[in-house]
């Protein structure tokens, strides 16, 4: 079995991207890296520097997160950045 990071080395968390079923669409996913002495509310998608979509909040009973971008292009480089929000701010 294989162990991934769920941190950068500098403490956000590690995304991967997902292969969808439609060629303008892609799939961002991580995990949560909320912990009992550092708790995270939700989490921020950034694309190229524009909020994407609603706060992230992991279910319950999983700490994987995941979203769905549609209406992407081909051969465009785009930024993704995911924003972890500490609890209570």
């Amino acid at each position: 079995m294989m162990n991934c990071a769920r941190t950068t080395n500098t403490g956000g968390p590690v995304i991967s991207l997902e292969t969808t079923q439609k060629p303008d669409t892609m799939a961002i996913v991580w995990m949560s890296i909320s912990t009992p002495q550092s708790l995270i509310e939700g989490y921020r998608v950034y694309l190229n520097g524009q909020m994407c979509g609603n706060q992230v909040v992991p279910d319950a009973d999983s700490d994987r997160c995941k979203v769905v971008i549609e209406g992407c292009q081909l051969d465009f480089v785009y930024r993704i950045v995911v924003a972890a929000i500490p609890a209570g701010m």
